[in-house]
């Protein structure tokens, strides 16, 4: 019995061999992962202290368009706190524009010497006015909101006038100072800090355009007058410019005055930055002779074309169109032509044929979807000529939720995606509808694909999205069915992919089974994209509602859509 014992200790020992080889295999894991992870964090750092600085920028644009000004050598300190002054009370009653503070008063930095980290940080570049990202030099680390400055008086200071200014002449009521206008950038409210606004970005603070104004009104006039010179003026800020159309022509930016003749049309809007300014509404004139022939033709508007759903699904297999037209009745016929996606446009209106009434398109006929295209075409050229050809078609999805503009699809890769779905496993079913998003995606857009599990699981290496051609379309779809899936839900990993792309995307697909495993922390990658505006639409697919609540949660907070869809018949899967 002792001699059993003796064994059975000697059996439940290690060698020192066995215990150094333990201790490396644990080591070269922790070589691979941290680096990993520390990726992971540095570009959600990057990408929040990008949208920081562009919001910044986006305050010190407003500031300067409303007087404000920088002297040499100012500090960055010192630059957040002139956009905490308010306008001075002796002017501010006259004053047209924005009179108070442009950030948040508690908006500090968290400063970064030269030398101390090869991190990114944002310096001040006095040439442009603005704060840029470097990864040398002193500069700051990071915004923070600091509490203990929301009580601070930091004072009134007297702004110069803005680039609006009450109008001392009859005519418009405002009128605009010559100003150097701000760098290119959008102008939105600020928000920044380490409790992020969920709001994406956008523009709406933009301002609305006066309309331009002609030197000469519409009307008649005598013979012997023509050809006139007409120009159009600008009420709006200089850095905006205006767009002329003579005569039907296409829109072109006006250069200066125009020699019109009799029976003239002019069109003319004014533009600017989109970021910025809202187009205004278009003006028109008509320089008709007393002794000149009847006016020109006046074009006809183009029809209205309505689709019953803009998506083939399991549960619309067909989809209804019906043209109206907005013209006069008996001055136009309705021609129309339908085909699929991806088929070229005809050379004008070559192979249109005339509308009966309403019909329908199948997705058997159409898989990867159409596009009709339709016009009013003149009975009496001698008053209208043809409308310019209207267009409507359908657009991809991905699980009922559209796919618009340039997007990511972040699939979960996990073990758990092998359970049933209709039929499928949830992992085939992922595959089967990415494949039919991006055959219908348009060619327009761009897009990629990304896998999770329980770390990075596979992407094509690229980290770009690739113009949705069909060569790269197909290049994926050939892909997609050769991946295998993988272990574990790490939704950190997840939300970092987006973030890991130049440029980024600004519309992801997130699509999960299951709430994130372990104890992985993506609250950094959330906030890094609410700050960046990227819209994260959550498709979950399976588990119970208590199991959907984190994806929700993201969803919700990027401004995204979500969606629980149930699993479909066997019939509709085949």
């Amino acid at each position: 019995m002792k001699h059993m014992w003796s064994l059975y200790r000697r059996s439940r020992a290690y060698s020192l061999m066995e215990v150094l080889l333990v201790v490396s295999v644990i080591g070269l894991v922790a070589a691979i992962a941290i680096p990993s992870l520390s990726g992971v964090h540095d570009a959600s750092r990057k990408a929040k202290l990008e949208a920081d600085v562009k919001t910044l920028n986006q305050a010190i644009d407003i500031y300067r368009a409303n007087g404000g000004s920088f002297e040499e050598g100012v500090t960055p300190q010192e630059i957040l706190d002139k956009l905490k002054t308010t306008q001075a009370a002796a002017n501010a009653v006259t004053f047209v524009g924005f009179t108070g503070a442009m950030i948040d008063k508690r908006l500090a930095i968290s400063p970064m010497e030269d030398g101390e980290s090869d991190g990114f940080r944002a310096v001040w570049n006095p040439d442009i006015q603005h704060f840029e990202i470097s990864q040398a030099g002193a500069g700051i680390g990071k915004f923070i909101l600091d509490e203990s400055l929301a009580e601070v008086d930091y004072g009134t200071e007297e702004r110069q006038a803005s680039v609006l200014a009450y109008n001392d002449n009859p005519g418009w009521i405002w009128k605009y100072a010559d100003a150097t206008p701000p760098p290119p950038g959008g102008i939105t409210g600020v928000s920044t800090g380490d409790t992020p606004d969920t709001t994406p970005p956008g523009s709406p603070g933009a301002i609305n355009l006066l309309p331009p104004a002609y030197s000469l009104p519409t009307g008649i006039y005598d013979a012997a007058e023509f050809p006139m010179t007409v120009a159009v003026s600008n009420p709006n800020h200089p850095s905006t410019w205006i767009m002329l159309s003579v005569n039907g022509a296409p829109f072109a930016e006006y250069t200066g005055a125009v020699s019109v003749p009799a029976g003239a049309r002019l069109i003319a809007y004014a533009e600017g930055d989109p970021a910025q300014f809202i187009k205004s509404p278009r003006v028109y004139a008509t320089y008709r002779s007393n002794a000149a022939p009847p006016a020109p033709p006046e074009p006809l508007l183009p029809p209205v074309i309505t689709l019953s759903s803009t998506t083939f699904s399991d549960s619309t297999p067909t989809i209804d169109i019906s043209i109206a037209n907005p013209n006069p009745a008996g001055v136009s016929d309705l021609l129309y032509l339908l085909q699929a996606k991806g088929e070229a446009a005809p050379a004008g209106t070559s192979g249109f044929e005339p509308y009966g009434g309403a019909f329908s398109a199948s997705v058997d006929d159409y898989p990867e979807g159409f596009v009709v295209r339709a016009y009013a075409k003149s009975l009496d050229p001698v008053q209208y000529y043809d409308s310019p050809v209207a267009t409507a078609q359908t657009t991809a999805e991905f699980f009922g939720i559209p796919v618009e503009g340039d997007v990511l699809f972040v699939l979960d890769a996990s073990s758990s995606m092998n359970s049933s779905f209709g039929g499928l496993s949830r992992y085939e079913a992922t595959i089967r509808e990415a494949i039919a998003s991006i055959n219908r995606l348009e060619g327009t857009q761009s897009f990629n694909v990304a896998m999770f599990a329980k770390d990075l699981h596979w992407t094509d290496g690229s980290f770009t999205l690739h113009p949705a051609t069909a060569e790269n379309k197909q290049a994926m779809i050939d892909l997609l069915p050769t991946i295998d899936n993988g272990s574990g839900t790490n939704y950190e990993v997840a939300l970092a992919l987006p973030l890991m792309f130049d440029p980024k995307p600004k519309t992801v697909f997130f699509l999960t089974d299951g709430r994130p495993s372990n104890t992985w922390d993506y609250t950094d990658e959330l906030a890094a994209l609410v700050s960046a505006g990227i819209k994260v639409n959550g498709v979950f697919l399976g588990g119970s509602e208590n199991d959907q609540e984190k994806l929700r949660e993201i969803s919700d907070a990027t401004g995204g859509e979500f969606i629980a869809p149930e699993a479909p018949t066997q019939a509709a899967m085949n």
